[in-house]
């Protein structure tokens, strides 16, 4: 159900990348009116590379994979602020 609710309401394209929810915060009888997500999957990096963005502690952070390889990087203030970073190679 996660998947039909947010595909239609990916936030944003930054130099070909986009943001695609995976995840949300919410249960119970409002979760039709719940629509915030806090997690998203970047798509569009080159091959090798994966990045998730996800809410932590108040704060947006990258998960940034490479070669199978990754880390939590950057504290942004909205997801879009974090996808921007991604693009632009600021982490």
């Amino acid at each position: 159900m996660l998947k039909e609710r947010f595909v239609r309401r990916d936030i944003g394209v930054k130099d070909s990348l986009t943001l695609h929810a995976l995840a949300d915060a919410g249960s119970g009888p409002d979760i039709p009116r719940w629509d915030k997500a806090i997690k998203y999957r970047g798509e569009g990096l080159p091959p090798g590379q994966q990045a998730w963005i996800a809410e932590m502690n108040h704060t947006w952070r990258i998960l940034l994979v490479k070669d199978g390889f990754g880390k939590w990087i950057g504290k942004h203030k909205t997801p879009e602020d974090a996808l921007a970073a991604l693009a632009d190679g600021r982490r």
